[in-house]
């Protein structure tokens, strides 16, 4: 059942598109994407993460408490001093799962995005870097 459990959640994690709506651009897991790469490059943009505070342990919870979530997970990037623009996590229609705002944080590093991530309980990320596909960065549990 577990296994079944996390085979679902990964397929959910690679049919979702990561959206970032007002630059016109649709993040894939493993696709290129040359609109994402000349964005990258016009902005300076060496690496980048796209995170969510939503659905902590991929569990469902209240729209409050992601809104609440989000709204700390936004501070938090800030606080460190990185750009963010604001991203949507658009889910399969197949899928359980409802549109997750996002952000999608520029140049920063593998390993605090994953700190980030663990911090708000994230299950997994995506994560890119330039001319490298985006990825799907899973958090391993303690």
């Amino acid at each position: 059942m577990h296994n079944d459990y996390l085979i679902e959640l990964a397929g959910s994690y690679y049919r979702t598109i990561y959206s970032l709506p007002n630059q016109g651009i649709d993040i894939r897991i493993g696709i290129l994407n040359p609109k994402l790469e000349d964005f990258c490059r016009r902005m300076n943009i060496q690496t980048w993460a796209f995170l969510t505070a939503y659905n902590p342990g991929s569990s469902l919870v209240s729209l409050q408490k992601n809104n609440l979530a989000n709204t700390k997970l936004q501070s938090t990037i800030m606080s460190k001093g990185y750009n963010l623009i604001e991203g949507i996590g658009v889910p399969d229609e197949s899928d359980q799962w409802k549109p997750e705002p996002s952000f999608f944080i520029w140049n920063i590093d593998l390993e605090e995005a994953s700190n980030v991530a663990v911090r708000f309980g994230q299950k997994a990320f995506v994560y890119g870097c330039t001319n490298i596909l985006p990825s799907i960065i899973w958090i391993q549990p303690d």
